[in-house]
């Protein structure tokens, strides 16, 4: 079967954990959002604020790992979300080096146009008569685009799942097989290219567009339903990814029992 079939048929199975994270990570956010408006000017505002920062941290943090180690092979999602208590350290490890790399390439896009000029400027002259500024402007950052929402998360997202399951024993030789089997596949990243332009491109399209109504209240609606459209297809599409990166990232003794049956 279709690894991204697969994965959408193990997401529908496993309904509740989708609803688990379509509801549960806005009021974690909301959480977040919360804490930052918390004074400090009194010592139980001070606990509050690191109480509320414990519980938005650990609790996306268990989220996300448990969904990870489930699609990966555990049989249940209690049983996924209790193997990992005690990787949440390793895990929020990967999360900082992972957050490290994107926000390097998105510093590095806040120069695209500099890198577009240049790379038009190296063009042979036969070549660059036919590549306009504007094109090489939306090339670059199409490329940049590609990196922090296709390259990077596909590439450290096995990782992740490795580090989600083993801990700091993740970064061994077992952890470093199943990322590079997941990353050597051909199947892997179409399934990851898919669910990009799914669960990022389209969202950005409903949220951008705006259609004309003639009335407050009709404009209020659309917003609100192309916001829920948004988060929908954005949920789906990161539950579909952790399922993808499971099956790729499961033990080699799971994966060819699977083949064998």
């Amino acid at each position: 079967m279709n690894p991204l079939r697969e994965a959408m048929a193990m997401v529908w199975s496993s309904k509740r954990l989708w609803l688990l994270q379509f509801l549960l990570n806005p009021v974690l956010l909301a959480l977040g959002v919360w804490w930052l408006t918390i004074p400090e000017a009194h010592i139980w505002q001070l606990g509050l604020s690191v109480v509320l920062a414990f519980v938005v941290v650990v609790g996306m943090l268990w989220l996300q790992a448990g969904t990870l180690v489930y699609f990966a092979g555990e049989q249940t999602p209690g049983a996924a979300f209790g193997s990992v208590r005690r990787k949440l350290v390793a895990f929020a490890t990967w999360v900082l080096a992972m957050a490290v790399c994107l926000c390097l390439v998105e510093s590095w896009s806040a120069k695209a146009y500099q890198y577009a000029s240049y790379l038009r400027s190296v063009l042979p002259l036969a070549l660059r008569r036919h590549v306009s500024e504007s094109q090489m402007d939306s090339s670059v950052n199409l490329l940049f685009w590609a990196l922090f929402w296709i390259i990077v998360p596909g590439l450290l997202l096995p990782l992740g799942l490795q580090m989600a399951k083993r801990g700091f024993r993740g970064l061994g030789n077992g952890g470093w097989r199943a990322w590079a089997r997941t990353v050597a596949s051909r199947e892997y990243w179409p399934a990851v290219i898919v669910l990009a332009l799914v669960g990022v491109s389209l969202p950005q399209e409903f949220i951008g567009w705006v259609p004309k109504m003639s009335s407050v209240s009709g404009q209020a609606a659309s917003m609100v339903l192309r916001f829920l459209a948004a988060w929908l297809l954005a949920v789906t599409a990161w539950v579909v990814l952790t399922s993808v990166v499971g099956r790729f990232g499961r033990d080699s003794s799971q994966v060819g029992g699977e083949s064998a049956s």
